[in-house]
């Protein structure tokens, strides 16, 4: 089956102990990233990236690549059962999952079937 872009819904947080330290992590740092972008010091952007560099989905990229991302990048908290995407849409930007989850949902025959879900560390 061909599928082009799929529908991603947030669920609710697992209590994993991964997640959990996960969910802590985030916690500690992430109140630069609630700023908008022209809004954050340059010392917001160093403790994010600090941080932001230890997680694995980062590890191949440059430091310089990295710093534009923390200049730029912001943090949304989703409620459960937000649709961040639906399929068929072009997707304008680039998520990473920090805690809890989402479910992929593909759409067959007007119905919504669960793919598989997105967790901690997972981007789309």
């Amino acid at each position: 089956m061909k599928v082009k872009a799929m529908s991603f819904r947030s669920t609710s947080s697992a209590r994993s102990e991964g997640r959990s330290k996960m969910k802590n992590f985030v916690s500690k740092w992430y109140s630069g990233l609630l700023k908008r972008p022209n809004d954050r010091s340059a010392e917001q952007v160093l403790l994010a990236h600090s941080h932001l560099k230890d997680l694995n989905i980062f590890d191949k990229f440059h430091t310089s690549l990295l710093q534009q991302i923390c200049c730029y990048a912001h943090y949304d908290k989703l409620d459960e059962n937000t649709i961040v995407i639906r399929q068929g849409e072009h997707g304008a930007n680039w998520y990473i999952v920090l805690s809890g989850s989402l479910t992929v949902f593909i759409s067959e025959n007007n119905k919504a079937k669960p793919l598989c879900t997105l967790v901690p560390g997972s981007s789309f």
